[in-house]
């Protein structure tokens, strides 16, 4: 009787642990992603996309930014790891936006986003102004459901950019316009959001916690 209990006792234990890990993962609460992105032709660009859901709860503060010296983010496409979602989707701090399942960014049908590429056709599409410089944020939210990064999670996305300049570009003087360095009138930039990875503190607490309730179980058997 007394074996019982402390193998009771000690399941329950293990079965605490195990929460608590399970805990850790969930207190951390807020995840900020980073993923790059680069032109799929002509010169090469590159920038990148960081998705936050923890600056503003329940939406997603996306922050989309080129790498170069001057020029403006035009556009963003995206696919959606929920597309049930698209009805009550919407976005603060862009021109325009349209949520519509695998037809965003097709060919001929673009919805002012310019050019299709590979990461279409996508789930969501949002335009910025003409001058907008080279980082753009804006929110995505939803009426009902809080959003998480999980959203984007394996996803592809595409970036459209616009008058972009580097940094050894110069103006020719002698032709009254600009030289073989003038910059590139428009490009699109291309990425896939990673999947997450677990922390290593986390899996370490979860692979012990599952191996402590197994080693129980084993005793109880005996």
């Amino acid at each position: 009787m007394l074996f019982l209990r402390r193998s009771k006792r000690s399941s329950l234990l293990l079965s605490s642990a195990l929460l608590a890990a399970f805990g850790l993962a969930s207190a951390a609460g807020a995840t900020i992603v980073t993923a790059p992105a680069s032109s799929i032709s002509g010169t090469p660009i590159t920038g990148s996309i960081t998705i936050d859901d923890g600056a503003d709860p329940g939406n997603l503060k996306i922050t989309l930014t080129l790498d170069v010296t001057k020029g403006s983010v035009r556009g963003f496409m995206a696919q959606l790891g929920d597309e049930s979602l698209i009805p009550g989707l919407s976005v603060i701090g862009a021109d325009g936006f349209k949520f519509d399942a695998n037809d965003i960014g097709k060919s001929k049908k673009a919805h002012g986003l310019g050019q299709a590429g590979t990461a279409c056709p996508c789930d969501m599409g949002v335009n910025f102004s003409a001058k907008t410089g080279t980082t753009v944020t804006f929110t995505l939210t939803h009426k009902t459901q809080d959003l998480t990064v999980g959203l984007f999670y394996g996803q592809d996305f595409a970036i459209k950019a616009s008058n972009i300049r580097f940094a050894n570009t110069t103006r020719s003087s002698s032709h009254g316009g600009h030289d073989d360095n003038r910059g590139i009138k428009q490009a699109l930039l291309e990425g896939q959001v990673p999947n997450p990875i677990p922390e290593p503190t986390t899996a370490m607490l979860m692979v012990l916690g599952l191996a402590g309730l197994s080693y129980a179980g084993r005793r109880q058997q005996v």
